[in-house]
């Protein structure tokens, strides 16, 4: 029997003759020393007593063989206990409980057990094996038990940390920012960093305005992470409309003036602007002088709309006086017809100030006036020629 168990008082009967059987045979006691306390041993049982009847009866001598009872060791069960940690924690401190116990012992009657579990603050998050081993049975428990070991187990749980995502600008038409993000609650350990990224619809494609700065594939798989968006703003670009410079002669009329634009993106151009205007602060009566050019307004359409905001430069504008040309150099065309109805263009450069212009004489008279018609410096001029063909102004 297993020690401290209950046990049956058994028999057995050998030496029936003629068929006979152990239905004859009753009354036989048998018994043994062990009790529930008895230590781990062998132990003898004797029989005694006992009747025949029948057939039976007065036909047997009836003689007594002592048998013997084993007491085993019962079994102690020691069981590691479960534990749980945060990664990145430091390792809880490891027991065990043990069941079996007979006889009111407990506990104190075992020592030395090892406990023991490969996980530590920087191992990965997953479950670990608890280990138990060793033991010393000392007092009534001295060699009445047998001791086997069951593992429990260390759940490493994901350490929780808030991440925030940084707000982020960029212009239209730029290349998209760097998406960053800063640990707003938590904090990581063992050195850890953060794999992946996040990820926005903003490119350099996008239209201004904003768009939510997502997780994407940001993480760690020994942290649980609470993500906490932001926006990524896109500005306008900015198209800078510069109005052309210009000149006139004083009290003359003022030329027209045109404008260049810098400042697309995306591969856009002029075509997508209309409605500038420019003009100068001078007027017919302006003393000559320095002024300035100025652009207003404008209309952007298209993939242009909205996406740019335009900015105006300044241009320069000067109001010349007017200019006295007096011996210019002359280049006469060939051949050079003198006769009074010949109409004859002549070009020529002040040698003075570098002006280029043409000169009509009508015929070759000298006293018939020469007009410009094409340099406006010497728009209005009243000119003669001379002797070799040198033209006054």
């Amino acid at each position: 029997i297993t020690r401290w168990s209950s046990f049956a008082k058994l028999s057995s009967i050998s030496g029936w003759k003629n068929g006979q059987n152990d239905a004859l045979f009753s009354g036989v006691s048998v018994s043994s020393s062990v009790t529930s306390a008895s230590n781990v041993g062998t132990y003898t049982t004797t029989a005694s007593g006992g009747s025949l009847s029948g057939a039976a009866s007065g036909n047997y001598k009836l003689a007594y063989v002592d048998g013997t009872m084993t007491v085993t060791p019962a079994t102690l069960t020691v069981t590691a206990g479960n534990r749980s940690m945060v990664y990145g924690d430091g390792r809880p401190s490891l027991s065990y409980g043990v069941s079996g116990w007979k006889n009111g012992q407990t506990a104190d009657l075992l020592s030395d057990v090892t406990v023991r579990t490969s996980a530590g603050s920087t191992s990965s998050v997953g479950t670990y094996s608890i280990n138990a081993a060793g033991g010393t049975l000392s007092g009534a428990a001295s060699g009445n038990y047998s001791l086997i070991y069951v593992d429990g187990s260390l759940s490493v749980a994901p350490r929780p940390i808030t991440v925030t995502a940084n707000a982020a600008t960029m212009v239209y038409g730029d290349a998209a920012p760097s998406l960053t993000y800063r640990v707003s609650e938590g904090a990581l350990v063992n050195g850890d960093r953060l794999s992946g990224a996040l990820t926005s619809l903003g490119t350099s494609a996008s239209p201004a305005g904003t768009y939510a700065i997502e997780q994407g594939s940001l993480g760690n798989g020994n942290y649980a992470l609470t993500y906490v968006g932001n926006r990524l703003a896109v500005a306008p670009a900015t198209l800078t409309v510069t109005p052309g410079n210009g000149s006139m002669i004083w009290h003359t009329h003022i030329p027209s003036l045109g404008y260049s634009v810098s400042g697309w993106k995306n591969g856009q151009d002029d075509s997508l602007l209309s409605g500038i205007s420019v003009s100068t602060d001078a007027t017919l009566a302006s003393e000559p002088g320095s002024y300035k050019t100025s652009a207003w307004g404008g209309i952007l359409s298209g993939a242009a709309s909205g996406n740019y905001d335009i900015a105006y430069a300044n241009g320069a504008f000067r109001v010349v006086p007017v200019v006295q040309i007096s011996n210019p150099i002359t280049r006469l065309p060939l051949p050079f017809d003198r006769g009074p109805a010949q109409v004859t263009t002549i070009s020529t450069v002040n040698a003075q100030a570098g002006i280029p212009g043409t000169v009509t004489s009508n015929g070759w008279n000298p006293s018939v006036d020469l007009i410009l018609t094409q340099h406006p410096n010497l728009s209005g001029a009243v000119c003669s020629m001379g002797p070799n063909f040198a033209i006054a102004c």
